[in-house]
């Protein structure tokens, strides 16, 4: 099964605004604090790994602007969410 490539930079987009907001980790640090038990990283799909990654750094996001399908301005420009929304799929 090939994974729909659209959904890249929707994620890219997401990991780049938890690092500017915690800009002394490094990337494996920012993506290891939500995801240490083990080999486990290794297995995660796309999803579960933003959703543990939201769950760690959860006070970055205002009004909860995070939520999968959630378009609030302020996180990304609303046409930008709405083309990379309407192409991704998990």
């Amino acid at each position: 099964m090939a994974r729909d490539k659209a959904r890249i930079p929707y994620i890219m987009v997401e990991i780049e605004e938890m690092w500017r907001a915690h800009p002394d980790l490094r990337l494996g640090q920012l993506i290891m604090n939500a995801v240490n038990d083990g080999g486990v990283l290794y297995y995660l799909e796309d999803e579960e790994l933003l959703m543990r990654m939201r769950a760690e750094y959860e006070n970055f996001y205002p009004d909860g602007a995070h939520q999968v399908g959630n378009k609030s301005e302020g996180w990304i420009p609303e046409e930008l969410a709405d083309k990379l929304l309407d192409n991704i799929s998990f």
